[in-house]
């Protein structure tokens, strides 16, 4: 039931962006501007709320009927894992202008991976490569400055 409520925020908050993004000015005579990215985001967040409400639909059916008792442990691990990627962003947005943004990046990807149940032998290189990588796109070929923090 979780996930079906999860995929219903996910769904009316890419809706908001879309809407939202409406709002952004066009560049010149083109026909996109502004708006595109966050418009595309919201697409892809709208249809994977969708796809995780039609997807979960079958499975919360099926328990009802059959009544199971969860521990209260096992919803606390849950809900610490719906509630942790939210409170990585906002440590992300608090912290990466003093620590920087690619050493931030390597620490929200590598919790999300220990979270996902990734090794540690995994989940290491996989993060620092992937916030070098995310770093390097956006700096060098979307020209969005991010913060250096420690590396500047």
């Amino acid at each position: 039931m979780r996930d079906i409520v999860i995929g219903v925020i996910f769904a009316i908050l890419g809706v908001l962006v879309i809407w939202h993004a409406r709002e952004f000015p066009t560049v010149g005579s083109l026909s996109y501007g502004a708006s595109l990215f966050p418009s595309v985001t919201g697409a892809g967040m709208a249809l994977a709320g969708l796809a995780l409400v039609f997807g979960n639909i079958k499975s919360v059916l099926a328990s009802r009927q059959q009544s199971v008792s969860v521990p209260v442990s096992v919803r606390v691990v849950q809900g610490v894992r719906v509630v942790c990627p939210c409170l990585l962003v906002v440590l992300y947005i608090y912290t990466s202008d003093r620590i920087g943004a690619m050493p931030m990046l390597a620490v929200v990807m590598f919790v999300l991976l220990c979270l996902g149940k990734v090794s540690l032998r995994l989940s290491i290189p996989t993060s620092l490569l992937g916030a070098g990588l995310i770093y390097y796109v956006f700096t060098e070929y979307l020209l969005v400055p991010l913060p250096e923090g420690l590396l500047g």
